[in-house]
């Protein structure tokens, strides 16, 4: 488990601290930031493997932006011009706790090293007593191994390369230590999921094993997850609840269902019964099928496929889905998370969504997202409070709550 995130100096966050549970819901308006905490995740993902460029960062679902939009670029004094660095620093939790932290700037349009890559500033790695492991300074050529007898050794190092990628391979106590735990963040990525490419019509530019971060290859996915042989499988008489006009779902290959001829397929689709229509005309591929099906099946995938990561987000999952089915998947996935071994992030702007999580729970966590006066983003956890509990006990629900501006996370508009 990731305890706590700090970000500071990236887009509009100046100086923030995000201590996520095992399903997190991130609300707030448009603008407001969210998206900017998502992919500072992804750049501390993409420091952990080694490289922080466009390819690392796209490989992980971040936009890529020009260099010089990806740092803070909030009027400052000279005194305070550090504040233009991006830090990010992560807290493990695992019985004992770890803290790395990394300095980084974005590639200058002049780059005397390789193009188009962040150079690390510095780096730090401290043990759960506070105790450094790994040190580097500002533009240094090596980084510091600190043993238990405090000799240190010197690796050498490139700029553009991190320390924490070398030192998951030294074979040292410490690193052996660590390793699960920089694993989490290096395989941190947003999945963005869009209609056309879970039908199956356009390509994943972000292909991933065993889904794209747009919902490539859904019905592969989905096979091993209705697997009988899967642990954890979903059993179909689950997923046809959700989606309520089917009363099957298999997934065959593409010769087996009824396809424009006009329409690309994949070698294995989505076939799905429809409950309502004649027998001899009740199936329908996932090209024909309600969208919103296809948003259901993907968020599945995510919490039971035994290789998806075990830290990750999404954006806009409920925007295909009716409110009421948004708010009961959303329970379901909050059920699930820790179970699976996932820490998992939602971006939302359906405030039936709230309704569906139980924040008396610890490892479920409401996040509201706003932009202060001088438009820093602001990051606040909705605690679950006597008063709040006292509010849901008077029949007063959380969307209700979000929508009338209680929690705040709501647009300046009249």
């Amino acid at each position: 488990m990731i305890r706590s995130v700090r970000i500071r100096g990236f887009r509009s966050i100046v100086d923030q601290v995000f201590e996520p549970g095992s399903f997190n819901v991130l609300i707030g308006a448009n603008g407001s930031g969210k998206s900017a905490i998502l992919e500072a995740l992804g750049v501390l993902g993409a420091a952990l493997e080694g490289r922080v460029n466009d390819n690392s960062l796209q490989r992980r679902g971040v936009r890529l932006s020009a260099p010089e939009q990806y740092a803070s670029a909030f009027p400052v004094s000279d005194e305070d011009a550090a504040a233009r660095d991006i830090e990010l620093s992560a807290r493990f939790a695992n019985g004992t706790s770890h803290e790395y932290t990394v300095r980084l700037a974005p590639p200058p349009s002049d780059a005397e090293f390789e193009p188009g890559a962040w150079r690390f500033d510095a780096e730090f790695l401290h043990d759960q007593a506070g105790h450094p492991l790994i040190l580097r300074a500002r533009d240094a050529a090596a980084f510091h191994l600190l043993e238990n007898d405090w000799n240190q050794r010197l690796y050498e190092i490139e700029k553009v390369s991190s320390m924490a990628a070398m030192f998951r391979h030294l074979g040292e106590p410490g690193a052996r230590d660590v390793q699960p735990l920089f694993d989490t963040l290096r395989r941190f990525v947003i999945y963005d999921p869009q209609t056309p490419v879970l039908r199956g019509t356009i390509q994943d530019v972000t292909q991933q094993d065993p889904i794209g971060l747009q919902g490539g290859r859904l019905a592969e996915a989905v096979k091993a997850v209705l697997s009988a042989e899967s642990v954890g499988a979903v059993p179909r008489e689950a997923i046809t609840e959700w989606i309520d006009w089917a009363s099957d779902l298999r997934v065959v290959a593409s010769s087996e269902v009824r396809v424009s001829p006009s329409v690309p397929v994949t070698p294995e689709v989505l076939r799905f019964t429809d409950r309502f229509l004649d027998a001899a005309k009740n199936t329908l591929s996932g090209y024909d099928a309600s969208e919103g099906a296809l948003y259901v099946l993907f968020a599945l995938v995510l919490v039971f496929h035994p290789r998806t990561p075990p830290f990750f987000a999404v954006e806009h999952l409920d925007h295909a889905l009716h409110p009421r089915l948004a708010k009961r998947l959303v329970a379901t996935l909050a059920d699930h998370a820790a179970a699976r071994g996932k820490q998992i992030i939602l971006t939302t702007h359906n405030p039936l969504v709230l309704d569906g999580l139980d924040l008396a729970n610890d490892a479920v966590r409401l996040f509201a997202v706003d932009r202060s006066v001088v438009g820093h983003t602001l990051l606040q956890r909705i605690q679950y409070t006597d008063a709040l509990k006292k509010a849901q006990e008077h029949g007063l629900t959380l969307s209700q709550m979000w929508v009338r501006g209680l929690l705040g996370a709501v647009p300046e508009i009249v």
